[in-house]
């Protein structure tokens, strides 16, 4: 059966205009998993079509959603995905004089977010992850000390303070008129870069903004490769390419 992707995307941007976020979800979901590889730049412009309409909000959310909702994935399915990531980053989000120079699968866990496995992009200015993100929580023990109105707002301070540390990541893209797509991580003037067997960590200082004041922290930031089956060579490769970037960058 042929499919008219064209129709559908239309469908979908009908239902983002009134905010049926469900429906159009659900259609981009069954969509991406009867068409074929050829099919994802057609695809990828819906993401496009909706930045373009609400670039505060960028494809970004729409695109976490989508993500959560694909967390089953076949082969087909994850190599389909490869090519919707590529195809956006490379066509819509970079900035003049960026390049791709790797990328991989894998996981990235900063001090306020974790970005669960997906593809992670590494540029001659930004490691960009895409996957399904969770923010992180500083209160230990577990549920139980979770219930305490101390844990509470511990976690809650923690969780304000990594959305206005997104924010202020966002806010070179957005200024620059290119989308927002996935998690981008600056490595200028990276430190503490630290290599291990599958990962590689470093330590940047941003600046904030809340309530009209600004604030200075220091985000951690780890990026861990997913096995790579029988190719310890390529493993290295990655570990290399991003040991080296972080370091010229430092």
């Amino acid at each position: 059966m042929v499919i008219n992707i064209e129709n559908i995307k239309k469908q979908i941007l009908d239902f983002l205009s009134i905010g049926d976020i469900k429906k159009a979800l659900k259609l981009l979901v069954d969509l991406i998993r009867s068409i074929e590889i050829k099919d994802i730049p057609q695809f990828g412009e819906i993401f496009a079509d909706y930045a373009r309409k609400d670039p505060k909000r960028s494809a970004n959310n729409l695109y976490t959603t989508f993500q959560l909702m694909l967390r089953k994935r076949s082969q087909p399915l994850q190599e389909k995905l490869y090519e919707l990531d590529k195809y956006l980053i490379e066509k819509y989000c970079l900035f003049e004089g960026e390049t791709i120079s790797d990328s991989f699968y894998g996981s990235l866990h900063e001090t306020y977010l974790k970005v669960n496995k997906g593809q992670i992009f590494l540029t001659n200015q930004r490691i960009i992850a895409c996957g399904h993100p969770t923010m992180t929580s500083i209160v230990k023990g577990g549920p139980t000390s979770m219930k305490t109105k101390y844990g509470y707002a511990k976690d809650f301070n923690h969780q304000m303070k990594g959305i206005a540390i997104r924010e202020s990541l966002y806010k070179p893209a957005t200024e620059s008129g290119i989308m927002t797509y996935g998690f981008a991580f600056p490595i200028l003037n990276a430190y503490k870069i630290k290599r291990g067997k599958s990962t590689v960590q470093y330590t940047i200082n941003v600046e904030y903004e809340t309530q009209g004041k600004f604030y200075d922290a220091k985000l951690n930031v780890k990026v861990s490769i997913d096995k790579i089956k029988g190719d310890k060579e390529r493993k290295e490769e990655i570990l290399n390419n991003l040991e080296k970037t972080l370091i010229k960058n430092q």
